[in-house]
This record gives structure tokens, C-alpha cells and sequence, in this order.
């Protein structure tokens, strides 16, 4: 009975924001009102990005998890931002374990988690550094959350990090920025990582572990977090944004076809992110046209509008830049609990020449 049960809550979940099957790729510029041009940046100057004359399109591969926090990707290719730079895009669906692909050319652009495997690449003098946000946590936009199962909660036997010895925290991935996560909040309770049991459950199965009571805490993302909400299997117990402000959640990387083989694509995948960025960050601080952007969101992740309409945004950084303070914490904290093979300062990691090029030649964002 229990697997029956755990089988028809996963597939109840999944048929609430089962991302599509299909590839995507660029569509046609089809702007609303709403658009990049909206956000009040002066117009791109003449710049030395602007795309070569070309018989067709060059194909773009980027590998991301295929959710929310992908939405500058996902406007920067329905908008046509990314056709004007002479690109279509080819996606392809992972996260981490893809680290490999983007390492040796196989994938042009990758969107993980800072992890102990890509900060270890790193170390070894492979051709991999973070160039752009792509899904954090500042105030308003924690999409990422430390969620507790429900009946821990309405029963007292949680309430505080200190209550967690012993207990069951799932991540997606392996020694990620999850981890840094768990161990910031573990240590206002007292407790270190070594005081819990740490399991790996993909995000598409979380809520039926906590509905199975298989799982105590989970990190989890929207839209998934809503839906176990909405189930009565999970609470909303630490966002992200109350144990590290601002965590960079999700992040881009560049590998060597754009760091040295082909840096001028480079530049134009990324102001052309950027301007993807800024209809998002319209529509979401200024609500200019933001029914269009969840429209767009929606077409590709799968989720419904409506559900997407009642979950907390990601966090995107309207001139694309990653939040270097956060990232240099998070690195040090990766060198404290020993997982780093080698020492490795920020500027080994973070490359942020990409989204500089880009404010230069849209402007800065307008608020």
C-alpha cells in the first residue's frame, strides 16, 4: 500500500510541473509590452558584439535543470534576443553532472550549483568559470527554501535547527551549495553536518518522500515547493534569503568554447541573457507585462500559469552578475570542511568580464 501511495503522489506532483520533453530553441522575436526596452536603459551603443554577417544561425548548447530560474534564458530566446545575435539555442536538460560536457566543449554554457566536483575542476586548470546569476535569494525572491515535513511541524517536534539531530535532510546533488546552506543553519542550532543523515533525492521525488515520511527536510525550489505546499506534506520552514541573503543559488558557466575559443560569442550570448534578465526583472518589480513572462516560463518548463503565478520568483540579477561576496563565503567554506583538493582563490572561479561587457553596452538597470 505504501508503494501504491508513494506512486500516485509522485505522478500527482509530476503532472503538475512535468517539465516538456522537447528541446527547445529559439522562437521568432515576438516582444510585448514589457520588453528589455522597457526597463529604461539607454540603447546599445555600436558595439564590437554586434553579430557577423552569417548564412543561418549558429547553434548555442546549454544545459540547465529546465525550471524557473531559467527564465532569462527562456525570454532571451522567445523575445529574439537571441536570433539578433545570429543563435539558436539547443537545450538540453541537467545540472552538475554535466560539468564534464561544458568542461570539454561539448555544451557552450552550463547552469549548476556551485559544487565541490566544479570547484575541483577548477583547481585542475580546466577551462570553467562562473560568469552570471542564475537564480539567487535576495529579499522577496527566496525561491529556494529549507522546507520541513508538515506533521514535524504541527506536532512541536521541530521547531528550531537544533531540533534536527538525527534527522533526514535531502539535497538534489552532492556536496553542493546546499550543503553550505544546511551547515550555516545547523550551526545556529549547535549541530554540524556530521549530526545529520544527508540523502540525495532528485527534486521531482521530494515530495513524494516527504508524503512517504522517508525525508524530514528537503532544500527545495518553486514550483515543486508550492505543490507539496498545496498537498499538506511540507511547510515552508527557512527560506534561503533568512540563513545567507542574497545565496547565490544557481549560477552560468562558461567553458572553453566561449572563455578562449570563441569569446565574442561570449559576450553575445550573454548581453543577449541580460536583456532576457531585465523583461523578467520588469515584470516582476515593475509588473510590466508579467503575464506574458509567466506565459513564457510556462511554455517551456511545463508548469501552469496559474501555479506559477502563486510561487515565490527566483532571484535574478537584472545586469547579470553573480553575487561575488556570497560565492567567495561559499568558496571558503568548501576549503574549511576540506573538499577542495586544492587551494583556489575567486579569481580562479569567477569571471565577470561577460556581464560587465553587457552593462556597458545596455546601461546599467533601472529600478
Amino acid at each position: 500500500m505504501r508503494a501504491f501511495l508513494v506512486l500516485g503522489l509522485t505522478l500527482l506532483a509530476l503532472s503538475a510541473c512535468a517539465p516538456p520533453r522537447e528541446t527547445g530553441s529559439s522562437g521568432p522575436p515576438a516582444p510585448p509590452a514589457g520588453s528589455a526596452q522597457s526597463s529604461g536603459a539607454p540603447p546599445a551603443p555600436a558595439a564590437a558584439t554586434a553579430p557577423p554577417a552569417a548564412s543561418g544561425p549558429v547553434t548555442i548548447k546549454v544545459g540547465v535543470n529546465v525550471g524557473t530560474s531559467d527564465a532569462g534564458i527562456f525570454l532571451a530566446m522567445d523575445r529574439g534576443f537571441f536570433a539578433e545575435q545570429g543563435f539558436e539555442i539547443e537545450i538540453t536538460r541537467g545540472s552538475t553532472e554535466l560539468v564534464p560536457s561544458v568542461a570539454t566543449g561539448e555544451l557552450d554554457v552550463l547552469g549548476p550549483a556551485m559544487s565541490a566536483a566544479m570547484l575541483n575542476a577548477m583547481a585542475r586548470d580546466v577551462p570553467l568559470r562562473v560568469v552570471a546569476d542564475k537564480g539567487s535569494d535576495p529579499p522577496g525572491f527566496s525561491y529556494q527554501v529549507i522546507a520541513l515535513r508538515k506533521d514535524l511541524w504541527d506536532s512541536g517536534q521541530v521547531r528550531g535547527w537544533g531540533d534536527l539531530r538525527g534527522r533526514r535532510l535531502a539535497e538534489a546533488g552532492v556536496r553542493t551549495s546546499v550543503d553550505f546552506l544546511f551547515a550555516r543553519g545547523l550551526a545556529e542550532g549547535g549541530l554540524t553536518l556530521n549530526d545529520v543523515e544527508l540523502m540525495t533525492v532528485a527534486y521531482p521525488d521530494m515530495n513524494a518522500a516527504f508524503a512517504a515520511g522517508t525525508i524530514d527536510v528537503a532544500s527545495f525550489w518553486e514550483p515543486l515547493l508550492t505543490v507539496g505546499q498545496d498537498q499538506g506534506w511540507l511547510v515552508r520552514w527557512k527560506p534561503a534569503e533568512e540563513i545567507d541573503p542574497g545565496h547565490q543559488s544557481g549560477i552560468l558557466v562558461y567553458g572553453k568554447n566561449f572563455l578562449s575559443d570563441r569569446p565574442e560569442q561570449g559576450h553575445r550570448f550573454m548581453k543577449a541573457y541580460v536583456q532576457g534578465v531585465r523583461v523578467y526583472n520588469d515584470a516582476y518589480r515593475k509588473g510590466i507585462g508579467r503575464d506574458a513572462v509567466i506565459a513564457s516560463i510556462a511554455s517551456h518548463t511545463g508548469v501552469k500559469p496559474d501555479l506559477l503565478e502563486r510561487t515565490v520568483p527566483a532571484g535574478l540579477n537584472p545586469d547579470g552578475c553573480a553575487n561575488a561576496p556570497d560565492l567567495a563565503d561559499q568558496l571558503a567554506w568548501f576549503r574549511s570542511v576540506g573538499w577542495l583538493q586544492r587551494d583556489l582563490d575567486l579569481d580562479a572561479v569567477l569571471d565577470n568580464r561577460f556581464c560587465e561587457q553587457a552593462v556597458q553596452e545596455l546601461g546599467r538597470y533601472s529600478n
